[in-house]
């Protein structure tokens, strides 16, 4: 149900959100910090990460499916930001989560 939840909260950032123009955002952020702390214990770490995902630009698309399985996480915090980061790739990240949440 959670999962469920969560797609459906994403597909309403992305119908509702305009596009955030993902891709011409340049960031220097380290992919391998912030899996890291998406697969940590500290629910806080792992919410900011995924807030993190939301202003990488583009290398937020190799983090998908960390974002994807963060859909699930036990914190509603987590969740939430999960799905921001989603919205904010705009239709790249739309196939992933479909795909990988139902």
């Amino acid at each position: 149900m959670r999962q469920l939840l969560a797609f459906a909260a994403v597909c309403l950032f992305l119908l509702a959100a305009p596009y955030t123009g993902a891709q011409e955002r340049d960031s220097d952020v380290d992919l391998g910090k912030i899996a890291a702390a998406l697969n940590g214990k500290d629910p806080a770490a792992r919410a900011k990460a995924a807030d993190q995902l939301s202003t990488a630009g583009i290398k937020a698309k190799m983090a998908l499916p960390l974002l994807v399985k963060a859909l699930a996480d036990e914190s509603k915090d987590v969740r939430w930001r999960a799905a921001r980061a989603l919205s904010a790739l705009g239709p790249d990240a739309s196939g992933a989560v479909g795909a990988n949440t139902l």
